[in-house]
């Protein structure tokens, strides 16, 4: 018998920190804003509302939150929310990633 079958979900669980690891990631790879983003400015409001397992296959659904581009004829910070979702569209992680972007147009 494995140690994972003696735990509560009797598999291998991916650990919070490494499932924000994995969805900072999955942000970034997108290419969203390869052009325009200049920094990720935070990440924060994190839920880990279900495992994660070893072996599952994760799809983020993005939601553009708000923009706030008061300050800066330039840039402005976009507001995003996520939810990582699991094969069986269970989430397993929602939260909040906003990024300082540059403006269309902006030199």
């Amino acid at each position: 018998m494995t140690l994972a079958r003696t735990m509560r979900y009797e598999q291998h669980v991916i650990r919070g920190l490494l499932g924000i690891a994995i969805t900072t990631g999955m942000l970034h790879e997108l290419g969203i804003f390869p052009d325009s983003a200049v920094v990720t400015m935070s990440s924060n409001e994190r839920k880990f509302i279900a495992p994660i397992l070893v072996g599952d296959t994760l799809h983020l659904v993005i939601e553009s939150a708000e923009f706030d581009g008061d300050r800066s004829e330039r840039m402005g910070r976009l507001g995003r929310r996520f939810d990582a979702l699991n094969q069986s569209d269970e989430t397993g992680q929602s939260g909040r990633s906003d990024l300082l972007i540059n403006r269309r147009g902006a030199e």
